[in-house]
């Protein structure tokens, strides 16, 4: 049986470069395009050229997992299960406070008095078009909804509210724990995102979800002593409190977009098989989008995660609070030094020791592949393969 009833969820953004790179991989083929050893007849296809960036773009989103009870007896958990909520897809935006947001509303009301082609006659904007003051489907007046869409659609410098990722995450909490003996004790953890704990973004979530606000887990008091020189406010990217995406979600993640990414590329360019690329933003964002719906993180993997959280919260309460040095691994991933240099000790050893995520055994995990591509993986793997 579960020793608590407290179920923490963790959300926060996933960032993933598209566009650019130094290597490609090459495989053996023969003169139909299948795949065949040189003693089989097989070559190398030519080197294609690849261009690098210096700034490459990214996609990004906002996602969420949750553990949820699954089978209860009198009353009381007995098993529990990892879900996923669909990803919110911010990809081209900057992510910003209310009171900046409310300032890029007004300028884009003056800016559109100087546009009179798109907007009607000059003198008129936004407000004055027709049935800008009825209500839309957001419960905004229209033409506050015509302003929004603009702003997070410019091609360039678009923005987004952080009340939208609020929104989200409270609606895919509710959504998630509705109908289960957990559905009014749930809480939610997530990374310190500054515009999130600003203060307008609070006085939202009191004023949208009065009986949910106190849901967010937030650090109080001294729980930063011994992390920042400057402020003492909530803690960024915590290595010990990112349960459920940091620890194993994001990396099995990233493996699976490499796996179905590689068994997209058995198709020729053309090919409606090959549903998946790197090559821009929006190919990254459905392969990441994809790959997080179909494929990974598993249940188990969420499920194991989030569960350890109880521990690791012990953990940061014996530190008094500070940065855990045990489960700090913002340091690098390799077991000895790249540079063979060595510490005061003699030894060659990295500071802290390998994440389980970067282990053999975690990495070497069974990977899943995507409903789309089993034919690939027959081709790759032959009849059984994941």
């Amino acid at each position: 049986m579960y020793p608590t009833p407290l179920f923490v969820q963790h959300h926060r953004q996933c960032r993933l470069g598209a566009a650019g790179g130094k290597h490609e991989c090459r495989a053996y083929i023969d003169a139909q395009g299948n795949f065949a050893l040189p003693e089989d007849g097989g070559t190398l296809p030519p080197k294609s050229k690849i261009m690098t960036v210096k700034k490459p773009q990214e996609a990004r989103g906002h996602f969420l997992v949750a553990v949820v009870p699954d089978e209860v007896e009198d009353g009381k958990v007995v098993e529990c299960k990892g879900v996923k909520a669909p990803p919110l897809n911010y990809t081209n935006q900057w992510v910003i406070g209310v009171k900046t947001f409310e300032e890029e509303i007004e300028r884009e009301l003056a800016d559109a008095l100087k546009r009179p082609r798109k907007q009607g006659p000059e003198g008129k904007g936004y407000k004055e078009q027709p049935g800008a003051m009825d209500l839309g489907e957001s419960g905004q007046p229209k033409w506050r909804e015509a302003v929004i869409k603009v702003i997070n659609s410019r091609s360039k410098s678009a923005k987004r509210c952080v009340t939208d990722l609020i929104d989200y995450t409270m609606t895919s909490c509710v959504a998630l724990y509705a109908g289960t003996v957990m559905e009014d004790k749930w809480m939610a953890y997530g990374d310190a995102l500054s515009a999130w704990y600003e203060k307008e973004a609070q006085e939202h979530l009191a004023a949208k979800y009065p009986l949910l606000k106190d849901r967010i887990i937030q650090p109080v008091g001294t729980s930063r002593v011994g992390t920042t020189a400057r402020r003492g406010g909530p803690p960024g990217n915590s290595p010990e409190n990112a349960r459920g995406t940091d620890s194993f979600g994001f990396a099995d993640l990233e493996y699976s977009m490499n796996f179905n990414h590689s068994l997209a590329c058995v198709y020729p360019y053309g090919d409606a098989r090959r549903i998946f690329g790197q090559g821009t933003p929006k190919e990254v964002w459905h392969l990441m989008n994809e790959c997080w719906v179909h494929c990974a993180p598993s249940p188990e993997r969420i499920k194991e995660d989030i569960l350890g959280w109880k521990g690791v919260a012990q953990k940061i309460v014996d530190a008094k609070g500070a940065m855990v040095p045990d489960l700090d691994f913002r340091s690098g991933r390799r077991l000895l030094r790249i540079d063979n240099k060595t510490g005061p000790d003699g030894s060659a050893m990295r500071k802290t020791k390998a994440k389980k995520r970067d282990r053999k055994d975690t990495v070497a995990q069974e990977l899943t592949s995507h409903p789309q591509l089993k034919e690939a993986v027959e081709r790759l793997l032959g009849p059984g393969g994941v």
